[in-house]
């Protein structure tokens, strides 16, 4: 049960702007709304049979998503409906940011469950991450906006279901490249010197 509800809501997750799509077409935005929410649900039981935690860290994002749908299904609003990609930048973005005004920044939190013991040039550039996330989930949002704004239902769809994904991807790409072609002869230079001063 635990796999299924996960399937089905991260496909759903990955394609409900096509889903929107093809909707809108046939039935009300409150309609859609209220299905969309089912799927919400399957993704909220899942996470809380895996781990609690997960749950947890996920919430700011799901309860956006649902307080959106519930909007959606009192205004019965299209445009609303569309909103939703922004108000998940803007999470992520609050996410991120905060992270660089109450250190340890976001990135930084991830490379130390790989390494506890980061030097300060691997915290710097950590920063210098999370300052690019932020400014792309600005950018990303900025184009959902406009093109749920302008109406153009089958550009917003194309983008929010792939382009974004696609971006997203090549990010992270050039990110990595970047700190395995520049940044890792200086970390294996701390760690050796890490281990001359141990021995």
């Amino acid at each position: 049960m635990k796999a299924f509800c996960t399937a089905i809501s991260f496909i759903v997750f990955i394609i409900y702007p096509f889903l929107i799509y093809f909707g809108v077409a046939h039935l009300e935005p409150k309609v859609i709304a209220a299905i969309l929410i089912l799927f919400l649900f399957l993704r909220i039981v899942a996470l809380k049979s895996s781990d609690g935690s997960k749950l947890q860290q996920a919430f700011p994002i799901l309860g956006t998503i649902g307080a959106c749908y519930i909007l959606v299904i009192l205004s019965n609003s299209q445009k609303i409906l569309l909103l939703q990609p922004v108000f998940i930048n803007l999470v992520f973005l609050f996410i991120f940011g905060i992270t660089l005004y109450r250190p340890p920044s976001i990135i930084e939190r991830y490379a130390r469950l790989r390494k506890s013991d980061l030097p300060p040039i691997a915290i710097n550039y950590c920063r210098k991450v999370t300052v690019v996330w932020c400014i792309f989930f600005v950018i990303n949002g900025s184009i959902a906006f406009l093109l749920a704004a302008a109406g153009s239902l089958s550009f917003w769809a194309v983008y929010t279901g792939f382009v974004s994904y696609i971006l997203i991807g090549l990010l992270m790409g050039i990110e990595f490249c970047y700190r395995k072609i520049v940044k890792v002869p200086q970390f294996e230079q701390f760690d050796l010197q890490q281990t001359n001063e141990n021995n």
